[in-house]
Parts: C-alpha cells; structure tokens; sequence
C-alpha cells in the first residue's frame, strides 16, 4: 500500500486492511506490517520486519510511510470508527536492529483528525506530517482546511511539534496538506481545487523555514 526509499534501504507496508468507505463492511484482515530491506551489492536483503501488533491492535498499520537514514515514520488509522484521529509513529535503527522510538503528535491546542498522517516527509532531520481534517483551538468554527506539523528533534532525543502550517491564501475546507515535498527549509504543500470556491485550478503553498 506504500512504500519508501532512501539511499539503500527500502520500506514496504502490509497493512492487510484497507480503511473501507461508509458504506462498505471492513474486510478480515491478518496481521499487519511493515518490511525492510537494505541494499547489499546488487541484492535487497531483508533487514527487519515491524508488526503492527507489537505497535498497535489496528489492522491498518502502515497506510503511508516516510523514510529517512536510520528514521521511519508509519502510519495507521482504525478502519472501525469514521471519526477515531489516526496516530503516527517513528522507529529508529541502530546497526540493523529498528525499534520504536515514540508516537508523533501534534501541541495540545491542535486537534489531529481522521487525516492526520495523509502525508509525511523526512527530511534533514525534520519531519514534517500533514492533516487535512486538524483543527485548532484558535480556529473559527466551521472553515477548517487543514495543517501540516513540524516535527523537530530536542536536546532530549524526542521529536515535538515546533510549529503549524496553515494556508493564508484561499483553500478549501479539508482542501490542504494531501501531499507534501520537502527539502529543508523549504517546504511544499498541495491543495485540491474546489469549483464551488472557484479555487481552479489546484495549487501549492511554499514556504521558507527560518
């Protein structure tokens, strides 16, 4: 369902279940994973092999992925509630053996949605996820496109959210954040068009980290 890749060494998610629409009935799903491989010579051997049930009882453990050097970030929402907010981890390697490291979750006065996670990059150290459908306390009600997170690393080894990522320019309710690029400190982040807002065609919102 996805993967990734960075300079030898490759991520394939299994996440056995794929979240199913409001009208269809979650299929049975084994268990979920998430498989690495590096690359040796010409051959891609298999590295190590992260189950969701050591991680989380949802089936759908590894719906997106970001990789970068010895950092993954895995994605997994719960196919069995239309509302639960999807949660995000990042496991860390050290020599060959990968363990998790912590959840990722956005500052408190941020409240992560269904979409959180929808994309994710890794970048320099920096981890940047988006959520189409997150809100903020300090929001107006009702017009909520959505917010992309920074993710940073403290002097304590933890990443935490430094700082939100919302659009000034015209978009659409839960219009932001379904794809992200980054090369640090530039961040790029897309948005859908919407006919209705006369929001035609599509754009992307850039910005420069300080």
């Amino acid at each position: 369902t996805s993967v990734a890749i960075d300079v030898g060494t490759l991520a394939i998610a299994s996440p056995q279940t794929i979240p199913p629409r409001p009208n269809e009935v979650t299929p049975i799903s084994g268990d979920a994973s998430v498989f690495v491989y590096r690359k040796a010579g010409d051959n891609w051997l298999p590295e190590a092999e992260l189950k969701g049930l050591d991680t989380t009882q949802w089936p759908c453990f590894g719906m997106n992925l970001a990789l970068e050097g010895d950092l993954l970030a895995v994605r997994a929402v719960d196919p069995s509630s239309a509302t639960m907010p999807a949660k995000v981890w990042l496991f860390q390697r050290t020599g060959s053996k990968w363990s998790r490291l912590q959840e990722l979750a956005p500052v408190e006065s941020c409240l992560a949605g269904r979409g959180f996670g929808t994309a994710m990059r890794i970048n320099k150290g920096r981890i940047v996820i988006t959520d189409p459908t997150a809100k903020g306390l300090d929001e107006a009600m009702g017009y909520t496109p959505g917010m992309a997170f920074v993710f940073e690393k403290g002097a304590d080894g933890t990443y935490r959210n430094t700082r939100r990522l919302m659009p000034k320019a015209p978009c659409a309710p839960v219009g932001f954040g379904l794809d992200v690029a980054m090369d640090w400190p530039w961040v790029a982040i897309g948005r859908v068009k919407n006919e209705t807002l006369h929001l035609e065609p599509g754009g992307v919102y850039l910005w420069k980290m300080e």
